[in-house]
């Protein structure tokens, strides 16, 4: 990932909010799970959202979607977080960022982030997501009907 991303205040709020949920997880990488945790937790704080509205017609919450991505985790302890995103979790900010120029182009949003993670063929967050019996695609479809597009 290169150059500068706009991102939006609220975006910058959920990408600050994934390094608390790395730090309560002990994670020494802020991880595409912590990107997806910390978004919920926005979409909680905000329901009115692109991405609060898709995610509660889903019935995905913050609490739900925590139980899932323990269930089967290991976790290592890590002393302190270094605060950086794994190349994954880089992977879905420069998706974001392509999401951000195809729809809008006003800056990446919280929905573009969505999409940009559900775009990675992660190994937990997909796996996470479909326990709680949520379609990734249809997540990402939700999303897309949801967000502003350019005329």
């Amino acid at each position: 990932m290169s150059g500068h991303i706009p991102f939006t205040k609220q975006a910058r709020k959920a990408l600050e909010n994934s390094l608390r949920e790395a730090q309560a997880l002990n994670h020494v990488h802020i991880e595409p799970s912590d990107l997806l945790l910390a978004l919920t937790s926005t979409a909680a704080d905000d329901p009115e959202t692109p991405v609060g509205t898709a995610v509660t017609a889903l019935g995905l919450t913050h609490e739900k979607l925590r139980r899932a991505l323990r269930v089967g985790a290991t976790y290592q302890a890590a002393p302190s977080i270094t605060p950086h995103f794994t190349t994954k979790a880089q992977q879905a900010l420069a998706r974001a960022n392509i999401e951000a120029r195809k729809s809008s182009g006003s800056g990446v949003d919280t929905g573009h982030l969505l999409l940009g993670l559900l775009a990675q063929e992660d190994e937990v967050v997909h796996p996470a997501l479909q326990a709680l019996g949520i379609d990734p695609q249809q997540l990402a479809t939700e999303i897309l009907d949801r967000l502003p597009h350019a005329e």
